[in-house]
């Protein structure tokens, strides 16, 4: 099936007669993976506002991996961001689910580019710490590993008001340089 006539036809991902729940895909909507990873943000946010109706326990996985999620490809997109303009990006990071790596990628480009508006200290221990609960992707993705032992062997409360709260603080500066780089790759 041609890919520009992909959904025409579909039964379920056929258009909805209610404006409000159609969504655009494709072309200009799926160029820029900023504006996936922001989906995955704001999908999350919505979802922590929602925990007054519905229970945190069933929603804590998604939550968690949808902002990591976003971590990921927000990183990536800048790094994407960065190639366009020559700087030479290591492919084994790119490739990889380590959130961590991606971010340090960033930070020493970053810290090239603009030397004096370094990004702060606190969004790399940030991500450190969410990047050594979820190194891969996955432990927020499925309950066990290929070998079928839980990623998670205890348990504990994660606050997801406070991570929310962490997120909102952060993706500024990811959106922002995002946008700026956007903006030199118009200029070059």
């Amino acid at each position: 099936m041609a890919k520009d006539i992909l959904f025409r036809n579909s039964k379920i991902f056929k258009m909805s007669n209610y404006h409000r729940y159609n969504a655009l895909v494709g072309d200009f909507f799926s160029a820029d993976s900023m504006l996936i990873a922001n989906g995955y943000f704001h999908g999350a946010n919505q979802l922590v506002s929602d925990l007054e109706k519905k229970p945190a326990n069933t929603l804590v996985y998604p939550i968690i991996f949808l902002y990591r999620h976003y971590l990921e490809i927000a990183l990536k997109s800048i790094l994407y961001k960065y190639e366009k303009l020559g700087h030479k990006i290591n492919d084994n990071i790119i490739v990889r689910h380590n959130i961590l790596k991606l971010y340090e990628e960033v930070n020493t480009i970053t810290q090239e580019k603009y030397p004096d508006r370094p990004l702060p200290e606190e969004i790399y221990i940030f991500i450190k710490e969410f990047n050594d609960f979820d190194a891969t992707s996955q432990t927020f993705r499925y309950s066990t590993n290929k070998q079928g032992e839980l990623w998670i062997n205890n348990h504990d409360t994660i606050g997801l008001d406070t991570l929310k709260l962490y997120m909102e603080k952060y993706e500024p500066y990811f959106y922002g340089l995002h946008c700026e780089l956007i903006e030199e790759t118009r200029r070059k």
